[in-house]
């Protein structure tokens, strides 16, 4: 890819204009765009990480409203955070393979990049030789 500087002439805003940018409601685009960025180049980290959080909220809700009372009393008192617990870690486990899976598409179809790229380098080599 080529990369060229452009030169531009920069001045202040006439007075009496207004700007059209809010702070927030453009972060908010901002950050929605670089999440999805990092989502579709790094998809082990983002969705990886993913995983960390549910798995570690399942964790913590199995350990502190079903392990511990069960381990005091013998009995299982909060059967709906229990089943939640569940479905919040296989959703973990979902997401972990999700970023696998995901991971090794992307590294796939890199590496078909490059050597496609390294085949038209090679055919470009061949016809400038001619």
């Amino acid at each position: 890819m080529s990369v060229e500087n452009q030169v531009i002439e920069y001045r202040d805003r006439p007075s009496g204009s207004e700007s059209k940018l809010n702070t927030y409601s453009d972060g908010y685009r901002v950050l929605k765009t670089l999440a999805k960025l990092f989502r579709i180049y790094h998809p082990l980290a983002f969705f990886g990480g993913m995983s960390i959080a549910l798995f570690t909220v399942s964790v913590f809700a199995f350990w502190l409203r079903v392990f511990v009372p069960f381990w005091h009393t013998g009995k299982v008192d909060n059967f709906p955070t229990l089943i939640v617990a569940a479905f919040v870690a296989m959703a973990g486990v979902t997401s972990l393979f999700s970023g696998l899976i995901l991971d090794a598409i992307q590294s796939q179809e890199r590496r078909n990049f490059e050597f496609e790229l390294q085949r038209v380098h090679e055919n470009e080599n061949i016809n400038s030789k001619l």
